[in-house]
């Protein structure tokens, strides 16, 4: 994948906040290694909050949809890192790193830090919750949600196979991933199975929330940001008619 052991730390991190994961990837001693390590943390990491929502839609569904999705997920992002780290241009370089002294993690702080990040994303998540809804709501009114699901029904519908109200939807991902998932579970009930599963997977693909979008353009610069961002959505969109296809076409339906 063109990294070395410092690749880990960031890429983990996605798994938290891509964001935060974003920044880690000072780490990288090369240019080539914080693009391709960027590139797989918008390409396919799906944050903390986002798992949390997922696990909960796949709560109600087979294990096997849990299974599909979390298998695509890891698959593509070796292949994907195997592959930019084949045309991006550069060399890698060696493992120097100081190892830290190693501690028992002391309970109380543990707790303690828990609590402040817990709360600290409390205060940030739900004004933007409001926000997205109450942006969504507005636009809706105006007319824009209607125009922008009718403009884009041959792509949502006929290449990925779901329902309309799947634009509010990623609308509310780009917005902040986990309130995207919020609206998917409020919306369940007009998906199958299938189009739960092509949702979750095109949701994780999708560029993250707009914070992690500004931090991408601040590390990696306009030019790299709006290719690696253009790359992510058009891998999306294809990914997910291509599983939404494949699955008609073997009869999985995820029942």
């Amino acid at each position: 994948m063109g990294l070395n052991g410092k690749g880990v730390i960031p890429l983990v991190m996605g798994f938290s906040c891509v964001t935060m994961a974003i920044l880690t990837t000072r780490l990288l001693d090369t240019r080539k290694e914080k693009n391709i390590a960027t590139f797989l943390l918008l390409l396919g990491m799906p944050c903390a909050p986002l798992i949390a929502v997922m696990l909960v839609i796949l709560d109600k569904m087979p294990f096997s949809a849990t299974l599909t999705i979390f298998g695509i997920i890891f698959a593509q992002t070796f292949i994907a890192g195997f592959v930019a780290n084949k045309i991006l241009p550069g060399q890698g370089s060696p493992l120097i790193f100081e190892i830290p002294p190693m501690r028992l993690p002391k309970p109380l702080q543990v707790i303690t830090s828990a609590s402040q990040k817990t709360y600290f994303f409390i205060k940030e998540a739900i004004p933007v919750f409001i926000y997205a809804s109450l942006f969504v709501f507005l636009f809706q009114k105006v007319g824009g949600l209607e125009i922008t699901e009718h403009l884009l029904h041959p792509i949502i519908h006929n290449l990925m196979g779901l329902p309309e109200k799947s634009v509010q939807v990623f609308i509310k991902t780009i917005i902040r991933r986990e309130s995207g998932a919020t609206e998917l579970e409020h919306l369940s009930y007009t998906y199958t199975n299938l189009q739960l599963v092509v949702n979750l997977l095109i949701m994780t693909f999708l560029t993250p929330c707009i914070n992690a979008i500004l931090v991408l353009f601040k590390e990696r610069g306009r030019k790299t940001a709006l290719i690696i961002i253009c790359s992510v959505v058009t891998y999306a969109v294809l990914v997910g008619s291509l599983i939404n296809h494949v699955c008609l076409a073997l009869g999985v339906t995820f029942t």
